[in-house]
């Protein structure tokens, strides 16, 4: 387990108190701060910027923080510089600021999945998950991303509003382009996976994309019998030998 692992779920047993398959959802929600997008869709080039990069992708995170101090109102006009100090803060525990950074920078247009997720996860800790979803319905007007709906889904799971997760989860799917991950998140929540209906729209979702994935189906597949949903076996069935047999045809 990464240190970035560790950290999430220490904060979801600790702060949080959620189930152990809603920690795991948790912390695959909240994986939008990765280094790399931070290093190569810069969209400055400052100095100052690259120092504090350094710092934080080694880590030292209190040096980092104290690094973005005296750069801050330049960072908050760009998709990279908020990136950075919503990740610099959130793996710094620092929830206050990470709330007001997320705050400033959506007040400045600059909308992103770090920084919707920084704010949702902000909220959560302080215990305004409503205030979270209000925020994040505010922001889907004019923004809409597949993790923006993640989100969604997770803080109303968090409220125990099963429905609405639900409904924000497959809408997540709908529209990713990467969206195996999601899938297999899904398999692992217990809520997900014990409703035929919910498993029945998650296979139609995933017979709908063009990209095909053999071991999301075997899942899915294995989710199906788990329900004795014999319908649903046979449409799972029938997708994957329909399209295994066209890859066959290809060779």
């Amino acid at each position: 387990m990464s240190q970035k692992q560790k950290y999430y779920l220490t904060i979801g047993i600790v702060v949080l108190t959620l189930s152990t398959s809603l920690i795991f959802f948790y912390m695959g929600s909240f994986g939008g701060l990765n280094k790399r997008t931070l290093s190569e869709d810069s969209e400055t080039h400052s100095e100052g910027y690259k120092t504090c990069l350094e710092l934080y992708q080694g880590q030292k995170l209190e040096e980092a923080a104290k690094c973005i101090e005296p750069i801050k109102n330049q960072l908050l006009h760009v998709q990279a510089g908020c990136e950075l100090m919503v990740s610099i803060y959130a793996e710094s525990m620092n929830y206050g600021e990470l709330k007001k950074i997320c705050e400033t920078c959506i007040s400045k247009k600059v909308v992103n999945d770090t920084v919707v997720e920084g704010l949702s996860f902000a909220l959560s800790v302080e215990g305004n998950a409503n205030l979270a979803i209000e925020s994040l319905k505010e922001i889907e007007k004019t923004y809409q991303s597949s993790r923006l709906y993640v989100s969604l889904s997770r803080l109303n799971l968090m409220l125990g509003k099963d429905k609405e997760a639900k409904t924000y989860y497959l809408q997540a799917l709908r529209i990713a382009d990467v969206w195996s991950m999601w899938v297999t998140y899904a398999l692992k929540i217990s809520i997900f996976n014990s409703d035929p209906e919910f498993l029945n729209s998650l296979v139609d979702i995933v017979i709908d994309k063009d990209d095909k994935n053999p071991k999301v189906e075997a899942k899915l597949l294995e989710a199906a019998k788990a329900l004795k949903q014999t319908q649903l076996i046979d449409k799972i069935s029938k997708y994957a030998a329909h399209h295994n047999s066209e890859n066959q045809s290809e060779l």
